[in-house]
C-alpha cells in the first residue's frame, strides 16, 4: 500500500498541556506517523509538548501554522486531548486506497479510559446523511478529508479553529462523496459522547448554500431544527412498491396496496401528491386493476420484474 502523506491538524486554544501531550504521545504511537502535525493557536507553554523527546525523535514535522499541502494530502482533524487509535491512519489509507472517490471521512469512537476506572463505551455512527448533519455533529470530532477539499473548504488556518459542528459543514458542502469508516479510530472522553451542535455554523450553512430555513434549537439537548420555507408548493412523491398482494382486513378481502392507496389519497388534503405504484411482474391483473382504480388521475404504474431487495 503506497503511503499518502497524512497531515494531522490539533487547534491548542483553550486546551491543556496534559490534552495536547495525550493526542502528541498518541500519534507518536502510531503504526504509521503522520509526516505533519499542525497544532494551531498554540503557546509557548504548549510547545513544551510538541518539543517533547518522543516528538522530536518521531520524524513527525511540526507547524503552528498553515503549511502548503501536498495535493495527495490526507488530512485528519483531530480534538486536543483525543487520541488516534493505533491502527487509524493505516486503516484511513486502506479506506482511501479501496474507495478512490472518497473526499470525506468519518469514523466511529471509543469513550472514557479504563485505567480510571471509567466505564468505556462505543459510539457506532450512522450512514452518510447531510440533513442530520444539519441538526447535530453527528459525525463525531475526528474529521478526514483530502488536500482539495480541505482547501475548497477555506484551507487549515480557517478550518482548525473552527466549531466542529462548522468546520464538518463546510467539509461536507465541498465534497461528493463522503463515508463512514465502520471502526473504532479515536479514542476520546466521556463527556463527549454526545454530538454537539452550533445554530450559528448551521444558519450560516443554510446561507451559503441556499436554504431558506428558519433555524431554531428548541430541545434541552444540542440539536438544531432547521424548517425550510415552501415558496410553492412542491410536489409529492409516494412511492409503492407491490406484488399485488391480497389479505383480510376487518373481515374483507383487500388488496394491500390498493388500500394504501385510497386511505392516502382520501386522508390527505395536500394538493400536489402523487402515488407511484411500482408492481411486481407477479402482480395479478385484478390487483392491478384495483391499485389503478384507487389512484386515479394521481397515480403513475411501474412495472419492475427484478428483484426488489
Amino acid at each position: 500500500m503506497s503511503a499518502l502523506p497524512i497531515v494531522v491538524v490539533t487547534s491548542a486554544a483553550g486546551r491543556t498541556n496534559k490534552e495536547l501531550k495525550r493526542t502528541a504521545l498518541g500519534l507518536v504511537q502510531s503504526a504509521i506517523r503522520p509526516l505533519h502535525w499542525i497544532v494551531t493557536q498554540s503557546t509557548l507553554e504548549h510547545e513544551r509538548v510538541t518539543r517533547m523527546r518522543p516528538v522530536r525523535t518521531s520524524g513527525i514535522h511540526i507547524a503552528s501554522s498553515s503549511i502548503n499541502l501536498d495535493p495527495q494530502s490526507v488530512v485528519v482533524f483531530l480534538r486536543a486531548g483525543d487520541t488516534l487509535a493505533p491502527h487509524a491512519l493505516t486503516v484511513i489509507l486502506e479506506h482511501l486506497r479501496t474507495n478512490p472517490l472518497a473526499q470525506m471521512l468519518y469514523a466511529d469512537s471509543s469513550h472514557g479510559r479504563s485505567g480510571r476506572f471509567e466505564e468505556v463505551s462505543e459510539v457506532r455512527r450512522p450512514g452518510w446523511s447531510p440533513e442530520r448533519l444539519r441538526s447535530q455533529c453527528y459525525v463525531g470530532d475526528t474529521i478526514i478529508a483530502t488536500a482539495q477539499i480541505v482547501e475548497a473548504a477555506g484551507g487549515i488556518s480557517l478550518l482548525a479553529d473552527l466549531h466542529e459542528h462548522d468546520r464538518a459543514l463546510r467539509l461536507s458542502e465541498n465534497a461528493q462523496n463522503i463515508s463512514r469508516v465502520a471502526e473504532l479510530l479515536t479514542l476520546s472522553s466521556q463527556d463527549r459522547m454526545l454530538p454537539s451542535a452550533s445554530l450559528v455554523a448551521v444558519q450560516e450553512h443554510c446561507t451559503r448554500v441556499g436554504i431558506d430555513a428558519i433555524c431554531t434549537t428548541p430541545y434541552t439537548v444540542p440539536v438544531v431544527r432547521v424548517a425550510r420555507r415552501c415558496a410553492t408548493t412542491p410536489k409529492i412523491s409516494v412511492i409503492v412498491p407491490t406484488r399485488g398482494t391480497v389479505e383480510t382486513v376487518r373481515g374483507n378481502k383487500v388488496v394491500l396496496a390498493a388500500h394504501a392507496i385510497s386511505t392516502l389519497l382520501g386522508a390527505t388534503k395536500y394538493p400536489s401528491i402523487e402515488v407511484i405504484a411500482v408492481l411486481d411482474k407477479e402482480t395479478p391483473d385484478e390487483s392491478r386493476r384495483e391499485i389503478i382504480a384507487a389512484g386515479g388521475g394521481r397515480l403513475q404504474v411501474v412495472d419492475y420484474d427484478r428483484p426488489f431487495n
